[in-house]
């Protein structure tokens, strides 16, 4: 096997109390889980800490789902996203009663080959139900206590509350990563010009008007970058690339259409223009047609 993860106390999503057990990767994929042999080219012991293999993906952007609760007719079906657009993607697949939603906040490094430390303790993961599943509340409530009793900062949001944090994260995410795969630069290098803080000061109130007219109440003020000013390279935590710059890096396909692209949707839906997300949207697909030349 490639990878064995020794030791850990596995939660696996099921609603089952969690247990010791080893878990093998092989060509990125979960394998096998119980007592393994230490035969592996990378193992990792996780003795004293939780793991939670394949049920929490810490960075989506796109329509993967996780449904929480086993028993599927009386689910909570949770959307783990930073874009938009999941909880609608939801209501045509299950009952509109059982859609949770969420903004998730959680940053990671890599410290060696095979092995990614997640910043669990510094990040924060915002649920709620939409409107429609208000009695599925208490259930996601639940949830979120088991989480939070292996490390995991989260809190259970009024679907108005969680929609404006979720503006919040959608709106950096607007700024940040489709400019940074188009220029296929760091986060540090966008705002190393004016230029680049002006783009990011556009787009910030560009999407504030769509939210407001969708009756959420954004401002500038709440989009901390609105406040950068022009600033030398290599400022600490702005020294990466965005994960939509590396897809481009490797030639996937990116979640643009969940960015800036929900934000184009949106603001046509309300009637107001979205000229500076049109224009990241519509550049970043000329360069995904483009990747094989």
């Amino acid at each position: 096997m490639d990878i064995l993860i020794k030791n850990g106390t596995i939660v696996d999503g099921s609603g089952g109390e969690p247990y010791q057990a080893d878990i093998a990767v092989e060509d990125g994929k979960i394998t096998a889980i119980g007592s393994l042999s230490d035969e592996a080219k990378c193992i990792i012991d996780a003795g004293g800490k939780y793991v939670t293999p394949g049920f929490i993906d810490m960075h989506s952007h796109s329509d993967s789902t996780v449904p929480i609760w086993p028993d599927l007719e009386s689910a909570l079906v949770l959307s783990l996203q930073n874009g938009l657009g999941n909880a609608d993607i939801l209501m045509g697949h299950f009952p509109k009663e059982q859609i949770g939603y969420s903004v998730v906040a959680y940053g990671g490094s890599r410290t060696a080959a095979g092995e990614i430390y997640t910043h669990a303790s510094v990040g924060n993961l915002h649920l709620a139900v939409t409107a429609y599943a208000s009695s599925q509340r208490e259930k996601l409530c639940e949830m979120a206590q088991h989480l939070k009793a292996v490390q995991f900062h989260m809190e259970c949001y009024t679907p108005e509350r969680l929609d404006k944090v979720l503006w919040t994260k959608l709106t950096t995410n607007c700024v940040l990563n489709g400019a940074c795969a188009i220029c296929q630069c760091t986060d540090d290098a966008l705002f190393s010009c004016k230029e680049g803080v002006d783009l990011a000061k556009l787009i910030v109130s560009e999407n504030c008007a769509v939210a407001r007219a969708l009756g959420i109440d954004l401002t500038p003020a709440d989009i901390p970058m609105v406040y950068y000013e022009v600033m030398p390279r290599k400022q600490e935590g702005y020294r990466h690339f965005p994960s939509m710059a590396v897809d481009v890096q490797n030639h996937r396909k990116t979640e643009i259409d969940f960015i800036n692209g929900a934000v184009v949707r949106a603001g046509e839906n309300a009637g107001i223009p979205t000229p500076y997300n049109r224009m990241i949207l519509l550049l970043m697909r000329v360069v995904e047609e483009n990747y094989d030349v």
